[in-house]
């Protein structure tokens, strides 16, 4: 017949953690032994999962509470002085004045650091008298439009946004005697137009 065992608790005796066997009835004697519980896995890894989730919250929460991207207002430089051709380039063909133009004011941009992406130029040119200061392959550049006012809009605009500038100071405020002829008549819906995009 086999041997059966019950357990109970331990009597004042036996030291805290530990469990006893106690034999049958014949059998009178009392042994302890240490008991440990057992971890429970699928609580132990609920907990870890706990904290990776927790962890990745606090990660998107910490993104969500990055600052926002600082505001940048679009400057107006009147570069028409610097640029402008000599009296020696008078005997260059139409084509060659151009690009020499072209280069004069990639030469300006080049030589000062205050020049921004986004910035409105007056350049002086007898066709597109206003530019808008770009980049090209890392390299600052400079693009002219058929309108003035169109300037920050077409591919520009994505760039314009992701640099965050706004022209309200720069309609409202630095334009100066140029202001008629980049705005011309239509400021209500120009700036309408800058709002609704986001750029004003």
């Amino acid at each position: 017949m086999k041997k059966t065992f019950k357990q109970r608790k331990c009597p004042p005796r036996c030291s805290k953690g530990s469990r006893c066997d106690r034999k049958t009835k014949k059998n009178k004697t009392r042994r302890c032994r240490p008991f440990i519980k057992k971890l429970n896995r699928n609580s132990y890894s609920n907990k870890s999962s706990n904290k990776s989730s927790n962890k990745s919250s606090n990660k998107s929460s910490n993104k969500s509470r990055s600052a926002p991207k600082m505001v940048r207002y679009a400057k107006f430089y009147d570069i028409a002085d610097k640029v402008e051709l000599g009296i020696d380039d008078e005997d260059l063909s139409r084509k060659e004045r151009i690009n020499k133009f072209d280069n004069n004011v990639i030469n300006e941009l080049k030589s000062n650091s205050k020049y921004q992406i986004g910035d409105i130029l007056y350049t002086g040119n007898d066709d597109y008298p206003f530019a808008i200061v770009d980049e090209k392959n890392g390299n600052i550049n400079f693009t002219v439009k058929d309108h003035p006012e169109d300037l920050p809009f077409g591919r520009m605009l994505n760039k314009v946004k992701e640099h965050n500038v706004k022209y309200q100071r720069l309609i409202e405020n630095e334009l100066g005697e140029f202001r008629e002829l980049f705005i011309s008549d239509e400021e209500e819906e120009l700036i309408n137009t800058y709002r609704n995009e986001g750029i004003y």
